[in-house]
């Protein structure tokens, strides 16, 4: 889990430690500095099937789905190895959480690494 330890660059772009994941689950990123957000999800070792993720944010500790991240209500899908950016603007969070909700097949790696912009 990332607690407000992201690397700072340019004064501006805070980028937080990469999480990965390999079953389904959350990945939790907490303490955030969160008015523009960019989830960067890299997904190697992937041979069929498919898997589905879906974003959350938080203010407190209640979490509800962000559906601004794609512009589509509910889970995405992904069915190949590669590189995803899922962008948050103008909705400031504390945490967000991304969950892997499926995997169909087993073996590939779900990476997430989030990179957040502040409006102050």
């Amino acid at each position: 889990m990332a607690t407000g330890s992201g690397t700072v660059h340019d004064g501006e772009l805070t980028i937080y430690p990469a999480q990965s994941r390999t079953t389904a689950g959350f990945l939790d990123f907490e303490n955030v500095t969160a008015g523009h957000s960019c989830f960067q999800v890299k997904v190697t070792g992937f041979i069929s099937g498919h898997i589905d993720i879906d974003f959350y944010g938080s203010l407190n500790s209640d979490y509800g789905q962000i559906t601004v991240a794609t512009k589509h209500a509910g889970a995405q899908r992904i069915t190949a190895n590669g590189t995803y950016l899922y962008f948050v603007q103008d909705k400031p969070v504390r945490s967000y959480r991304f969950e892997v909700v499926t995997i169909t097949d087993a073996g590939p790696t779900i990476s997430v690494t989030l990179g957040s912009l502040s409006d102050s």
